[in-house]
Formats: structure tokens, sequence, C-alpha cells
């Protein structure tokens, strides 16, 4: 009911892109970064991410902290869930892994030296695709939690990306795969709901007044 009572200030063209983007996202497939340095770099893919149809980004902070470059990420983490794992935790980096594997989801890094490129294997299970930073890469506490790892085919004299340009290279392959090869990758209709009520209010402005004005006239049965 409430959803129903916010969607009255928004457009109807409004409404039906947010409609038609939801049904394009998934939580089958996830992104997590692993204390990245500059800035610039994680807002760049979790624009990327955003754009992909990717919606939950994991933002781990164990020696870097994240600050959102706004000019990259050009409004992409008012649609995005962020989850970040900050340094005043016990392990931001134990911490994540055990939240994703309790999630049921399958840990692949991207590092240099792997014997193997991503394919429809990767896909058998919902995925966590892991990224390090910009210089060492993983560190051997994460490659050690990862239940696989994969290279990016290079054919140049260069023979590495950009982080972020590695990360919207990868993301953009598993999730043309996951959506050619048909697997069940999109939100439940209650994860849909929720989602749809968030944006929502963060679209309309005073939305948490209209919120509690609608909260207090259904407790006094108007």
């Amino acid at each position: 009911m409430l959803t129903e009572h916010l969607s009255g200030f928004i457009g109807e063209d409004r409404r039906r892109r947010m409609d038609e983007v939801l049904g394009n996202r998934t939580r089958y497939l996830t992104a997590v970064l692993k204390d990245v340095y500059n800035s610039h770099n994680t807002s760049a893919v979790i624009r990327s991410c955003e754009a992909l149809g990717i919606q939950d980004v994991h933002i781990i902070e164990k020696e870097n902290r994240y600050r959102v470059n706004r000019q990259v990420t050009q409004g992409a983490t008012r649609w995005l869930t962020l989850h970040r794992y900050r340094a005043r935790e016990r392990d931001p980096t134990e911490t994540a892994i055990r939240y994703l594997k309790d999630a049921g989801y399958r840990l692949i890094g991207a590092t240099p030296d792997a014997d193997r490129v991503v394919d429809d294997d990767d896909l058998a299970v919902p995925t966590a695709v892991v990224f390090g930073t910009e210089i060492d890469g993983l560190s051997d506490q994460t490659r050690e939690a990862l239940d696989g790892t994969f290279r990016i085919p290079l054919y140049g004299f260069s023979q590495s990306l950009n982080l972020s340009v590695a990360a919207a290279t990868v993301l953009r392959t598993l999730t043309g795969t996951m959506r050619a090869r048909g697997r069940d990758w999109r939100l439940s209709s209650e994860e849909s709901a929720d989602l749809r009520f968030a944006w929502y209010r963060r679209t309309i402005r005073e939305s948490d007044v209209m919120v509690r004005r609608f909260i207090a006239n259904m407790e006094a049965g108007d």
C-alpha cells in the first residue's frame, strides 16, 4: 500500500523505466573490490555494475577507505546496494568472505597467472567476482579463500589492464553469458518490491515525511 501511495508522486514514464530496469537486475552475479586505493577506479566499477544490471557491490576497506567520486558514478550509487566492510571490524576481508559464502556465492578472482579464462562453468551457481588492488592484485589471504581464479586474455605487449577496465570487461562477459544461458538470474518478486520502494523513496523529495504521514494516517484509521 505504501509503495502504491508513493507511486502517485512519480510520473508514469519514470515508473515504467524503473520497472524495466528492475526486470533486468540481478543478484546472481556480484562484484567484490578489495582495498582499491584509487576511488576513481572503485567509482568506475560501481557505475559499470549499475549499467550492467548488477545490484550489489561489496567493498572491502581494510587498508584504503572508499570515497564516492560523484563525477564518475553519475548517480549510480542511488540505485545500487553497496556493502562496505571497514577497518573498524576485526577482519573486514574475512567478514566479507564469510558473508558471501554463507549467502551461497562461489568466489572467483582475476589473477594474471591463472591457467584459464572465465567460462559458463563459472556461473553454475551464484558468483562473486573479486578484484584486488591496482598494483599488488589479490592478497594471499583473499586468494586462499577463492573457489577459483581466472585470467583476462590479452594479446598485445601490454599485459595488464586498468582495474576499472578489467572489471568492466569481465563483468560484461559474465553478464552476457548469464543472460544468454537462461539461468535463473532475475530478482525475486520480494526483492523487486523492496527495491522499487527504496527507489521511490530516493526519487521523491521529502519522501520520509510522506511515509511518516501515511503510516500515522493508517494507524489513526483514516
